[in-house]
């Protein structure tokens, strides 16, 4: 797992943060003390596993009164949530918005809910282990804890975080399985074997007395490992004019010679499809299948929830003046602190909250629609970056003609440059589509908040659907066709 970015929202010292981007392979924080640094780690902390081990400690040796409300900022306005999200992308290069929110942070401190691309459930759906064993982040004072703790805790910890037990399990399987595979080999082995006597037909062909002299002591089933590599590594030493004596790098120079050799008649990894072909083609697949079906979807939705939300809108300067207005009264006063007249009463005081409750309603629609629209369209970049893979690199000007020169029938060859030259303009013009509707998709936001182009909003969302499904089925079926021809 990589951790993309992280928001911490009223979360401890924070208020209303912007998204900080983590995505390198060494992120350091540095500044005085007091300016947040604890507060960032602990907030990965607690969106991982719910908790912070700082406060645990703090409960265990004080208790719970001198910890209450230990998460939420003391600052945050009472309606405001207190959570804290993240950007991870999976080991298989998915990306996902994970979130822990407080349930009732008035109330209740502890009780917190999370969130998978903005539903609820849990983070081992993504892969993600919640035991404590497996923290992100090891705090300086969790490091002071690990270090002063008892010979056994610390030995208890270890071993759960290297999984020690299930080791020796493991070596136990391992000695049941070796004596299985000497009594009923698997196909496997059989495959091997198989394997051996394609080595033996090559071997055959040898004018190296060495090879030869191996041959007939290995049809023999006479093996010596040590003795035949070096008498091997030996030969292969002849062949290739060294000294070199690492078996590794030997097979990869003669791999090299055996390329060589073969690319003085011609290359074929320039037009050769890729070996997974089929499988990269499927994950292709689900991931179209996959943002149509949620990323769209929520994407309408938030559309929605923004148009209901926009119809309540307020001057942002006015609604300013209003939260000041009702922030300056003295208690117990209906006194305006603005006009100095008696005009703030109970039920004028309710009908500003009231306004100021719909224009955060506007405000956390209009993020949201924000929020779905950029995972949709970065979606769609990413797809769009995995479509060279189904292809291979195709031929320059004078491959075509070494391929020309090599195959006289026309019959044969003109078919295969046909799909050849039509599967790369067709990438280059599926990758254009789907960056193009990647970027047109940015510009919802802005659309819909206009009367007069909000059914052109709409429109652009089912379009972007209907573009991304008709791409990545040709651009798969050129895929196939591709492959065919190549055989």
């Amino acid at each position: 797992m990589r951790l993309l970015r992280l928001r911490p929202y009223y979360f401890r010292c924070y208020g209303e943060s912007d998204w900080i981007d983590l995505d390198a392979d060494l992120v350091i924080l540095y500044g005085p003390n007091g300016f947040g640094k604890t507060s960032l780690v602990e907030s990965v902390e607690w969106l991982f596993h719910g908790r912070a081990k700082r406060r645990e400690r703090g409960v265990d040796a004080y208790g719970k009164r001198d910890y209450r409300n230990y998460y939420r900022n003391v600052h945050a306005p009472d309606d405001k949530p207190t959570f804290v999200e993240a950007e991870i992308e999976t080991e298989d290069q998915d990306i996902h918005r994970i979130r822990r929110k407080l349930d009732n942070p008035l109330k209740n401190d502890v009780s917190n809910t999370t969130f998978i691309d903005g539903t609820e459930a849990s983070f081992s759906t993504v892969g993600l282990d919640e035991d404590p064993a497996f923290d992100p982040v090891i705090p300086q004072h969790s490091l002071q804890d690990f270090i002063l703790s008892r010979p056994i805790d610390r030995r208890n910890k270890i071993s759960a975080a290297l999984e020690l037990d299930p080791l020796i399990e493991f070596d136990r399987a391992l000695d049941s399985t070796n004596r299985r595979l000497q009594r009923t080999p698997p196909d496997r082995v059989e495959g091997a074997k198989e394997g051996l006597q394609s080595a033996f037909s090559k071997m055959s062909e040898s004018e190296d007395g060495r090879v030869t002299a191996l041959l007939k002591k290995w049809r023999k089933q006479d093996f010596d490992l040590t003795e035949d590599q070096e008498k091997i590594i030996h030969a292969t030493q002849d062949l290739l004019d060294t000294q070199e004596s690492n078996r590794s790098t030997l097979k990869e120079e003669l791999k090299t010679r055996r390329e060589k050799v073969s690319e003085r008649v011609f290359d074929l990894r320039p037009i050769r499809p890729p070996s997974n072909r089929e499988n990269l083609q499927e994950a292709i697949q689900e991931s179209k299948s996959e943002i149509i079906e949620s990323e769209l979807k929520k994407c309408e939705d938030a559309l929605s929830s923004y148009l209901g939300a926009a119809a309540a809108e307020y001057a942002s300067e006015r609604l300013s003046f209003w939260k000041t207005g009702l922030q300056l009264r003295e208690e117990d006063t209906d006194t305006c602190p603005m006009c100095e007249a008696a005009t703030l009463d109970a039920e004028k005081r309710e009908e500003i909250r009231e306004r100021l409750e719909k224009t955060s309603e506007f405000t956390s629609a209009k993020e949201n629609l924000q929020n779905s629209i950029s995972d949709f369209s970065r979606r769609l970049r990413q797809i769009s970056r995995r479509i060279d893979s189904l292809f291979p690199g195709f031929l320059t000007a004078s491959g075509k003609e070494s391929l020309t020169d090599l195959i006289d029938d026309s019959g044969l060859l003109q078919p295969f440059l046909t799909y050849h030259d039509a599967s790369e303009l067709s990438i280059i013009k599926t990758k254009d589509t789907l960056n193009d509707l990647a970027d047109s998709l940015e510009e919802i936001s802005e659309l819909a908040s206009s009367p007069e182009s909000v059914q052109e909003a709409k429109k652009r969302i089912l379009k972007t659907g209907e573009r991304v499904e008709r791409s990545i089925l040709s651009i798969c079926s050129i895929s196939e066709s591709y492959a065919e021809a190549y055989k």
